[in-house]
């Protein structure tokens, strides 16, 4: 007979239990930057969608050489559609406009507010017609009040502000 030791493969609870705890610090260092960085990105989307779909109205005006509205469904947080206005009534209606695309609401917890104006619509020759410059904040609900803020001037050019707004 011989004598051999017996080798024990595995973990001891000491071993586990500091596995455990350490594992516990980390992720509960890493989870607020984490949950930062997705309301960083989630507001960085909303405004990348808002900005391509006003250069896209812009776009479809000068390739069709009409005029293209884009309006928002109730509010701009409600989302918005982007047609042919064929009853001038400043708003896309799929009984009477063409419409050409739409984007749904925004997620809970952001919103989109404009200085006054539901609508914009772009001529033939790309400017904005005949208004003012428009402005749309885009706000994270937090009371950090991060936002973003899209300006369209009366050339139809839209230009993006980080923090330009102010948030409620």
């Amino acid at each position: 007979m011989r004598n051999r030791a017996i080798k024990c493969l595995g973990f001891t609870l000491v071993e586990l239990l500091i596995t455990v705890a350490i594992v516990g610090i980390l992720l509960g260092i890493a989870i607020p930057s984490f949950t930062a960085m997705m309301k960083a990105n989630r507001l960085t989307s909303i405004t990348n969608s808002l900005v391509t779909s006003l250069n896209y109205t812009r776009n479809e005006a000068i390739k069709r050489g009409s005029e293209v509205l884009m309006a928002n469904d109730g509010s701009w947080s409600s989302g918005w559609s982007i047609c042919i206005d064929v009853d001038a009534d400043d708003a896309c209606a799929a009984a009477t406009d063409t419409i050409l695309r739409t984007v749904e609401a925004i997620p809970y917890g952001y919103s989109i507010t404009s200085n006054g104006d539901d609508y914009a619509v772009f001529r033939a020759d790309g400017l904005l017609k005949g208004r003012r410059a428009a402005t749309l904040t885009i706000c994270e609900g937090s009371s950090d009040g991060t936002s973003r803020q899209v300006t369209i001037s009366t050339s139809g050019r839209a230009n993006l502000t980080v923090g330009g707004g102010t948030c409620a």
